[in-house]
């Protein structure tokens, strides 16, 4: 699977917010921090980090990455972030327009 071929970020972030609504997670995760998993092909989460990377950057040298989940198939990855950076990067896509969000995923942001 490929990654939308997208220009305008209007149009990135509706794609985003709908494919958390699908393969997304938002939870706790250590500490009590908002958590943001998304589950996907890598070309897709690849392209998910880079949009997240550039409207956010990272202060910890890109060691947030698109890992392997074990016992999956190969082509299927998943990427996290945590903490301040999933709070800023969560409310912005919440409040982003008046575009539909399952309540029942965005309910802790």
């Amino acid at each position: 699977m490929m990654p939308p071929k997208l220009k305008s970020t209007e149009c990135k972030l509706a794609f985003i917010i709908g494919y958390i609504d699908g393969d997304g997670y938002i939870g706790l995760g250590r500490f009590g921090c908002l958590r943001l998993t998304i589950t996907g092909h890598e070309n897709i989460l690849n392209w998910i980090k880079k949009e997240f990377d550039f409207l956010f950057p990272s202060n910890r040298n890109g060691l947030a990455a698109v890992n392997c989940i074990k016992g999956a198939d190969e082509r299927i990855k998943r990427y996290s972030i945590e903490g301040k950076r999933a709070k800023s990067i969560l409310t912005l896509l919440k409040n982003y327009h008046d575009i539909y969000k399952l309540d029942r995923k965005w309910c802790l942001v």
